[in-house]
């Protein structure tokens, strides 16, 4: 079973009059927030509170959690073994898209600038989810990720650098030289990054296991270049 590194910081525990401060803390998980609950690991908290009516906020970090998505919170417990509940918190699973920001800039061969990577992140992310909507898929599905799965989001962070604000065409003229292009997107695509009919049937395919994710890149490429023909 996989574990997971979950950190729980700056909780501070409920305030005391009693002169009694807390021992120790437990972090505690559950796939709902109505429980029920598992206790991972108890901690003693170091140093212990001199004045529990004024107590310092604590963090914790446990790498035993089971669940990839799912609530997490502590038990604080006193010496006397009175116990009080922290509120609960939610940990998503973490996302992994199907190619990285470095895919993108050996494409291009090199290096992107901050902002070209904040909006390539953003790209990867949206690709990798249209992918997997379209497949039932998640890329941790996947080890390795099928190449064409890879490439398709490549070649889309591809057209968004080149077209960032989402043109459906441009040109220019000065003197005699005269330039002109025009972008490729679906309907209601205006910045080309969403897939076509022949891409979501071969995504399909391969989440399906009709096509192997082992196919070559150069297949690859026939598919994508002849969807004209195909459709």
């Amino acid at each position: 079973m996989p574990l997971f590194v979950r950190s729980l910081e700056d909780f501070t525990p409920p305030k005391r009059f009693d002169a009694l401060p807390f021992t120790e803390a437990s972090i505690q998980e559950s796939a709902t927030e109505d429980g029920p609950w598992t206790t991972l690991e108890t901690f003693a908290i170091l140093p212990i509170d001199s004045d529990p009516s004024d107590p310092a906020e604590r963090s914790f970090t446990t790498a035993l959690a089971t669940l990839e998505e799912g609530w997490y919170r502590l038990l604080w417990e006193d010496a006397a073994s009175s116990q009080f509940l922290s509120d609960a918190v939610f940990f998503e699973a973490d996302f992994t898209a199907f190619a990285t920001v470095s895919d993108v800039e050996s494409r291009l061969g090199r290096e992107l600038t901050d902002a070209e990577t904040d909006q390539i992140e953003w790209v990867l992310a949206l690709v990798t989810s249209l992918i997997a909507d379209a497949g039932g898929i998640a890329a941790a599905d996947f080890d390795p990720v099928p190449a064409y799965f890879k490439v398709l989001c490549v070649e889309k962070c591809v057209v968004a650098l080149s077209n960032p604000t989402g043109l459906a065409a441009q040109s220019e003229t000065l003197g005699a030289y005269s330039y002109s292009n025009t972008f490729p997107r679906n309907a209601g695509d205006s910045i080309g990054v969403f897939l076509n009919d022949h891409e979501l049937r071969y995504v399909r395919q391969i989440a399906n296991n009709a096509v192997s994710a082992s196919v070559r890149v150069p297949s690859l490429a026939r598919e994508v270049y002849t969807t004209a023909e195909d459709t």
